[in-house]
């Protein structure tokens, strides 16, 4: 990947305290596998909201995934319903609800980010509820967005920009600027 969409996707805000504190946690957890006597058997379906699954988590919603890989947020839902697990799509997606619902057959979770235009919000929460999203995951940190000191650095911008620094970032990295370019002559727009 080039350098400032792997810093993208690893990144965080600030000084990446709360990132390196969320990795250390987890780090620190331990599994330990389950197993059941000889009267029980272990089942791990479990029902979320009411739907059922065949596992108690799902895959949460990644900002510009396609950034990574084209479509990626398409893979991922796949991935999601072949396992019977819950795939939430980020209202920063590279595809529309729609097209996951097109594509796959069943409508994701979808995760909101509070836009500051009423009427965008509006689309976005319709767009949900015409596709039949089960679950609307509303994301309220984001006020005010973090300073992410990596994509700065980086000269990354939302909408993206290209600087120098991206350009020649993309350029040593063929294959994946290869991909992104035959994804971008098929993209289709969004909502």
């Amino acid at each position: 990947l080039p350098k400032f969409i792997f810093d993208f996707i690893s990144g965080g805000a600030g000084n990446e305290r709360a990132l390196k504190k969320n990795i250390s946690d987890l780090d620190a957890i331990s599994l330990r596998p389950f197993i059941p006597d000889s009267a029980g058997v272990f089942n791990p379906n479990k029902s979320i909201f009411g739907q059922p699954y065949s596992l108690p988590f799902g895959i949460a919603p990644i900002g510009l995934a396609s950034a990574v890989y084209p479509k990626a947020e398409l893979v991922l839902a796949d991935c999601a319903l072949r396992h019977n697990i819950p795939f939430i799509l980020s209202a920063a997606a590279n595809v529309s609800i729609d097209e996951v619902v097109k594509t796959t057959g069943y409508p994701p979770w979808f995760q909101l980010y509070i836009p500051k235009e009423t009427q965008i919000m509006d689309r976005l929460i319709q767009s949900a509820k015409n596709n039949n999203c089960p679950v609307l995951v509303v994301t309220v940190d984001t006020a005010v967005p973090g300073i992410r000191l990596r994509d700065l650095k980086n000269q990354l911008t939302i909408p993206f920009k290209p600087s120098f620094t991206n350009l020649s970032d993309m350029l040593c990295n063929p294959h994946w600027l290869l991909k992104q370019l035959l994804a971008k002559k098929n993209r289709v727009s969004k909502f």
